[in-house]
Formats: structure tokens, sequence, C-alpha cells
């Protein structure tokens, strides 16, 4: 959690950067790093109703000057857990359409058996 912690604190900052894997500043630019740390704390947020479906997750790291919804606070720092209110959760509630209210998400996946004649 101590991590977790220094990742919140530097957020809030406009620090983020200090936190980077200095092996990995040659491979990406600032602007991507801090778009995958935004993105990584709105995937940590104390709802599960707050939290991007996956597609979404895809989308938004995918996306160029797309600006992303600001996180709230995560559940390590947020001691209100799921039932906390925030100021930007009405931001974060955009990310999911109608159909992708619930929690959980729906396995769309067949199997298929391969058998010897």
């Amino acid at each position: 959690t101590s991590f977790h912690f220094q990742l919140w604190k530097h957020y809030n900052a406009g620090t983020l950067m200090e936190i980077l894997d200095p092996n990995l500043r040659d491979q990406c630019s600032e602007a991507e790093a801090l778009k995958v740390f935004q993105v990584g704390l709105l995937c940590a947020q104390a709802s599960p109703n707050l939290r991007p479906p996956m597609w979404k997750v895809v989308e938004m790291l995918g996306s160029g000057d797309r600006v992303l919804p600001k996180p709230t606070e995560p559940p390590f720092i947020n001691v209100k857990g799921s039932n906390a209110k925030s100021e930007s959760s009405g931001s974060s509630m955009s990310l999911m359409s109608n159909s992708d209210k619930s929690p959980f998400s729906t396995n769309q996946l067949s199997v298929s058996g391969v058998q010897a004649r």
C-alpha cells in the first residue's frame, strides 16, 4: 500500500513522472506515461461502479489526446469505501454505458470441443 499511497500523492501533486521507472523513461512519452497512471487510478476506484469496463480501458489507452475523467480517491485512501460519493463520480460514471452498470462483466466466450472420429 505504500506505493499506492505514493502514487495517489504524486497524482494530486502533479508529479507522477517522479515515480516512473527510469528504464521506461526512454520508451514512452511523458503524455503516454501520465495517461497510463491515470487509467490505472480509474481502475482502482473504491466502487466497482466507478471503474471503467475493460473495453473502455483499451479505448482510453488507445486514444490520442482524449481528456480522461479524474479518478476518485482509491480504496486505500478513501476509508468510506464503495459508499463514498465524490464530485468527480459523475464524470467517472460517464465511462459506462447503460448496459455496463453492473459491477460484473458477462462472459461472451463460447467453447468448442474437438472429438476424434
